[in-house]
């Protein structure tokens, strides 16, 4: 079960050196984070959950393969320009606002997937815009989101399937069906967002059952962290 307590950290300077979530502080399951005139270091391959705000006045920074996961049900709110490696929220109604003008910056990989019929809420917390940029070498999966002010002119063209965009820019809407079972093989690389490994031709939504057989070329799928596939084959699941 989450803690859900709140983590501060709070200094005099962020130049003071880092406090590192994965190394100096034990515990990886969170309410709220609180980071005040402070440096944050999500340290390398820490999974990371948090229900509650993430709330950012000093810095926040993350190491490779790091993630953070927005869990529960409760709302959750951003404040200030935050680096992530991987983000992850897989909650049909989450409610997540970010305040004005802040940047969230991702680096590997991003990953929202609301339901159907419960989209997750990604919002302004004043009405105005903010800004979601991706890296050029990042994976992102969006699909069911209502998006609202997303500035995403800052890094690579976001796809989002199945969403409603309002006032988003360099965010392209794609609509999708549902439910159906997707193959995956390989014939482009290892990219698990690249339409062309899979059978229809489509990068599935979070709701579709992946299949991978023994004869495909599935020994490394990057984005999906498979490493091996057994001879006899491998029925997936798409999720994290």
């Amino acid at each position: 079960s989450l803690q859900e307590g709140t983590l501060i950290i709070a200094g005099s300077s962020v130049k003071a050196g880092y406090t590192v979530l994965g190394g100096e502080v034990a515990g990886l399951e969170f309410g709220t984070i609180i980071v005040t005139n402070a440096s944050l270091r999500i340290a390398e391959n820490t999974r990371l959950k948090v229900s509650g705000d993430f709330l950012n006045y000093g810095r926040v920074d993350a190491e490779s393969g790091s993630s953070v996961e927005l869990v529960g049900n409760s709302p959750a709110t951003f404040v200030g320009d935050t680096v992530f490696k991987e983000i992850v929220c897989k909650v049909p109604g989450k409610v997540l606002k970010v305040k004005d003008g802040a940047v969230l910056s991702v680096d590997e990989l991003c990953y929202f997937a609301g339901g159907s019929l419960s989209r997750i809420n990604f919002s302004s917390l004043e009405g105005g815009a903010w800004s979601l940029k991706l890296a050029e070498g990042a994976i992102s999966s969006i699909v069911n989101l209502n998006l609202f002010r997303c500035d995403a002119s800052q890094g690579k063209t976001l796809t989002a399937a199945n969403s409603t965009l309002t006032g988003c820019e360099n965010i392209t809407a794609k609509e999708l069906s549902e439910g159906n079972l997707v193959g995956w093989t390989g014939a482009a690389g290892s990219d698990f967002e690249n339409a062309a490994n899979f059978s229809p031709m489509r990068v599935p939504l979070a709701s579709d059952n992946v299949v991978v057989k023994a004869d495909a070329h599935a020994r490394h799928i990057s984005g999906m962290k498979i490493e091996e596939v057994p001879a006899a084959g491998l029925a997936l699941t798409h999720s994290l």
